[in-house]
């Protein structure tokens, strides 16, 4: 490797390299120039000190799938292949991984053995036409090793059935090793999960104490992956929001490149924490959510509203990092690259606490001030038992926060009017249109997030900032027919054993519209599509079409579900409150006669009020 070439300028090959490699339609010249930059970083990786023995496996695993594309390179594939399982033997997952993938390479090389033991075939027909049968009978006779036969072969037709049966051992051979890889990945996996069902089984009683959420993962070789490709996934799962996904897209895409660099490289690059503001119901946790699983690394998420200064009662800043190691059960390797969000992150502005201390609010914004920027902390481990305790460095772990911000825009409104010399007024509050507040709220500068709220350090600390804007009717009605898990898709799939649901334009249409005058969007549409399901689901129709009428009505429906069919017929003790008065003559009449009514103390019956 020349001493010219740059860490950075590796790292760009390498990405180059990547892409070459995940494009199933490159040519045998991009695949030849993704080897020699594949080649160039494997000797800078081995010459690092220490060597990064993960990074080194990921460069031989990736020249193993490269070799594995040439027709003429497979023994290359073997060899890396080979030395990736090395590298990863501490890690049985990934191990498993390139092991199949070292089995799929032997399997192809024996197809294509096969396909020369044809021609070989073919060759002797040629030599002696007609005798395709003999051919045949020779080669199988031949395969079986039969001896003590004698038959009259030419020269020529010898040397190609030699060849013929050479060519069918090292086909048997090449399956033969590639079984012994499908055992060894499945033995591999097996154990993996064995491992995780014990680390599981400890942790349980943790786990049953968190409200939050969590995407688990299993270790897998990290792969890089362009901005595009991971917007694709994104747009997959969420309708709109085009400036957010691609902001997300670039910050993952970001993510990944530090985390395949060396320590030195990495100390020399700082990490882009994201923040998204934006209305409730409008897609950012679903946005952050999808975005791990596009790039598959640990992922877990809560509420700021639950977090509160350490030492006072409520889950403290380290539960986050406890909540993320719990995500990939505790393998380190996964956890110090994987992503944090925190939910309704404005909930924790600063508030004047008339002297107490405020520690829900400022105090958890200076202890999150820590591991947003990256260091080492000791947090508890698997058991939760005390004393047992874990170090995870948080240095490239993505931090991505959330919050509607309620009431920023109307402070970006009083900024904005009054540099432009719009009076206002002491004292006076300036009315906004709710359309212009997301307008105002993108152009919130540090300033204006310290008025409401949030410190400066903590801002400063999150340098990416998104939007999410408001969603429209018609990207409301979207989302119930078009991502991956639709609403109406999940509905008519859970009915479809008992009914044929139908709905009419219409009545999508009512739903959007209803949910968007709702102010929580996309959350309201499940609220309304169960409403308006309520009596298909119980009575069970064989077939059921959803009208815009019936979204209209219903609450109505619900509510009449409540009002009785037909009144009880009440026993005869049960007594109507207006014929009181008339019921107590007659009983006493009847106890006593007419004229011994006259004489009654009233204690004969009470009545209680």
């Amino acid at each position: 490797m020349s001493n010219t070439v740059t860490a950075s300028q590796i790292a760009a090959r390498q990405k180059f390299a990547d892409s070459v490699l995940e494009n199933d339609e490159a040519t045998r010249e991009q695949l030849l120039i993704a080897e020699d930059y594949y080649l160039e970083a494997l000797e800078y990786r081995s010459n690092a000190n220490p060597i990064d023995e993960i990074r080194v496996a990921y460069l031989h695993y990736s020249l193993g799938k490269l070799y594995a594309r040439f027709d003429d390179r497979f023994l290359d594939g073997e060899v890396h292949f080979a030395a990736a399982i090395e590298g990863y033997k501490s890690m049985p997952d990934s191990c498993a991984i390139v092991a199949n993938c070292y089995a799929d390479l032997m399997v192809t090389k024996a197809k294509l053995i096969l396909e020369e033991s044809q021609d070989h075939k073919d060759d002797i027909a040629e030599i002696r036409p007609g005798s395709g049968a003999k051919a045949a009978g020779l080669s199988a006779m031949l395969s079986r090793g039969s001896r003590g036969k004698k038959v009259e072969v030419g020269a020529a037709e010898m040397a190609l059935l030699r060849r013929l049966a050479s060519t069918n051992e090292e086909a048997a051979e090449c399956f033969r090793k590639a079984d012994q890889f499908r055992l060894q990945a499945y033995n591999l996996q097996r154990k993996h999960a064995e491992t995780l069902k014990e680390k599981v089984k400890k942790l349980e009683p943790t786990v049953a104490k968190s409200t939050s959420t969590a995407l688990t993962v299993t270790a897998q070789p990290i792969t890089r992956r362009s901005p595009a490709e991971i917007y694709a996934m994104l747009d997959k799962v969420a309708v709109g929001q085009q400036a957010a996904k691609r902001g997300l897209a670039n910050a993952a895409s970001q993510h990944i490149n530090r985390a395949l660099m060396t320590q030195a490289e990495r100390e020399e690059t700082d990490k882009a924490n994201v923040l998204i503001l934006g209305p409730t119901g409008c897609g950012k946790t679903l946005l952050v959510s999808s975005l791990a699983k596009s790039i598959g690394v640990p992922y877990y998420a809560s509420d700021a509203s639950k977090l509160t200064a350490a030492g006072y009662v409520g889950e403290d800043v380290q539960s986050l990092l406890e909540g993320l190691l719990r995500a990939c059960n505790y393998d380190m390797n996964l956890a110090q690259n994987g992503i944090i969000y925190v939910d309704e992150i404005d909930k924790i502005a600063g508030h004047d606490m008339g002297g107490s201390k405020d520690v829900g609010g400022e105090a958890v914004q200076q202890e999150l001030l820590t591991i947003l920027e990256g260091t080492k902390i000791r947090v508890d481990g698997p058991s939760g038992k005390r004393g047992d305790e874990v170090e995870i460095d948080t240095t490239n772990i993505l931090f991505i926060a959330g919050g509607a911000f309620v009431g920023l825009g109307d402070i970006v409104a009083q900024r904005v009017k009054s540099s432009k010399g719009t009076k206002i007024g002491f004292g006076a509050t300036l009315e906004v249109k709710e359309e212009d507040k997301n307008h105002y709220q993108n152009q919130a500068n540090a300033a204006d997030f310290k008025r409401f709220g949030m410190i400066p350090e903590f801002i400063g600390r999150m340098p990416k900032r998104l939007f999410v804007e408001a969603l429209t009717v018609e990207q409301l009605e979207r989302i119930l027919l078009e991502p991956k898990k639709a609403l109406v898709a999940q509905k008519r799939l859970l009915l479809a054993a008992t009914t044929d649901l139908r709905f009419t334009r219409g009545a999508l249409r009512q739903i959007a519209e209803d949910a968007a005058l709702t102010g929580t969007h996309g959350r309201a549409l499940a609220e309304i599509m169960e409403a308006v399901l309520e009596p298909i689901i119980f009575e069970q129709p064989a077939i059921a079409i959803i009208t815009a009428e019936m979204v209209k009505n219903r609450n109505a429906e619900i509510g009449g579900q409540n009002v009785a069919e037909e009144r009880p017929a009440m026993p005869d003790f049960i007594v109507d409150d207006d014929t009181v008065e008339a019921t107590m003559t007659v009983l006493i009449e009847a106890a006593y006669g007419r004229s011994g009514a006259r004489r009654s103390t009233g204690r004969e019956l009470v009545v209680r009020r």
